[in-house]
């Protein structure tokens, strides 16, 4: 299984650098658009696309810490999550744009 975790490092970091790019490019390009575009704006997109970064590496980290082996459901969670926090972090990059 570690093999297989070694193997996923190439798909997990191109997936994430996707993501990020994604979510910078489209929450910059509508705030240019609607001419809201201020360096605070960029602050929340960067931190919004690193929370499910933060949260893979916390939940990969315990669960070495606690000695639990790595299995497939761990080697998919990644993807899951990032697929999910992109989905929450346009929720709240939406939800801050209402309020500001």
């Amino acid at each position: 299984m570690s093999n297989d975790g070694q193997r996923m490092s190439p798909h997990f970091a191109a997936g994430f650098s996707i993501m990020f790019f994604f979510v910078c490019a489209t929450v910059c390009g509508s705030s240019l658009y609607f001419d809201r575009l201020r360096w605070n704006t960029i602050t929340v997109v960067v931190c919004c696309a690193i929370v499910p970064i933060l949260a893979i590496t916390t939940t990969l980290g315990v669960t070495s810490l606690l000695g639990n082996r790595t299995d497939s459901l761990e080697l998919l969670m990644p993807f899951l999550v990032m697929g999910i926090g992109v989905d929450d972090s346009f929720l709240t990059l939406h939800s801050w744009f209402a309020n500001h």
